[in-house]
Parts: structure tokens; sequence; C-alpha cells
């Protein structure tokens, strides 16, 4: 059971790595995370859609999955910023969970 996507537009990288970090630890082995954008017309009217949202994700997911995994990525993408961040080694989970992607296109009207 989930309750959907992880809007990374909503959330910085690194504190979304710690929150899933924790669940990790709860529940280790069992957990997935997936990560979107959200729904295009609300992240625009938040001020959160990227002018490119595949390089946003591909950048969000990347400082992910270094973070779950122990390290400390400089990054200094065109949207992911990390300067020596990383998870206490306390904080970090036994089993680092999948993170699955959430994209979906809308298809043009002539393909429908």
């Amino acid at each position: 059971m989930g309750i959907g996507l992880l809007p990374a537009g909503a959330r910085n990288v690194a504190f979304g790595a710690v929150e899933i970090a924790s669940l990790a630890q709860l529940f280790p082995g069992r957990t997935d995370i997936g990560v979107g954008h959200g729904m295009p017309g609300w992240m625009r009217s938040v001020g959160q859609w990227p002018g490119s949202p595949l390089t946003f994700l591909h950048e969000y997911v990347d400082a992910l999955r270094a973070l779950l995994r122990g390290g400390s990525p400089e990054v200094r993408g065109r949207y992911v910023h990390l300067d020596g961040v990383r998870l206490e080694s306390g904080a970090l989970p036994d089993v680092v969970p999948d993170i699955l992607s959430g994209v979906r296109a809308q298809v043009p009207r002539r393909l429908r």
C-alpha cells in the first residue's frame, strides 16, 4: 500500500532522503519509493514546475540514490544543488529502497 509519488518539486532532495531513510529503517526491505513531478497544473501554480522536467527528475533521483547509499554527492545540476550533504551513518537504511520514477505524458490529440 502506498500514498502515491513524492513530488520532487515540493521536497528538497536532502530532506526527502532523510524522510525516506527513516521509513526504510522502520520497514527494511519493504519500502519502495516513487518519485515524480506532481501534477503539472498544480506544480505550475505553486512555482515548482521545471523548465526541463526530465532533467530535473534525473538529477533528483541520482542525488537521492547517492544520499541513501551513504554518499556525499557534489551536485551542481541545473535544478539540484548539493554541497557537503550526507546522511549520518546511523540514519542510513540497512536496505536501500528501490526508487521508482512515476512519469506520464499527455498523448497528442491525433494519437487518441
